[in-house]
């Protein structure tokens, strides 16, 4: 595969090591912690191409949507399309964010302040 050359300069950047980061955590994180993870990643890191780099790991970053929404509902033959499954997914995304982003926020206030 040939580099652009703003790539071959080092100039631009591309989402391999933030790839690589998700692929290599998914071996032994929880989903859970891979959301945290991704929301991380969106909020304190330079990633050129955040949907692709969610459409490449979103099977995994969605794999207990389906589980959790049939306990919520408590209808265990519970059938959600992909749409549906990626939307949900996407609502604990952005929670994920907000938390994080809280925690990082008041960290830093208290830290401005001692």
């Amino acid at each position: 595969m040939a580099l652009s050359n703003g790539h071959a300069f080092g100039i631009l950047r591309d989402d391999n090591e933030w790839h690589h980061e998700i692929q290599e955590t998914s071996q032994w994180a929880t989903v859970t912690q891979m959301h945290k993870l991704f929301a991380t990643l969106l909020l304190f890191c330079e990633i050129s191409d955040p949907l692709k780099l969610w459409e490449s790991h979103s099977e995994f970053l969605c794999e207990d949507i389906l589980f959790r929404k049939r306990n919520l509902f408590n209808h265990p033959n519970l059938i959600l399309t992909q749409k549906q499954i990626h939307n949900y997914c996407f609502e604990i995304g952005r929670e994920n964010q907000l938390k994080i982003l809280k925690a990082y926020l008041s960290l830093t206030l208290k830290t401005l302040s001692t």
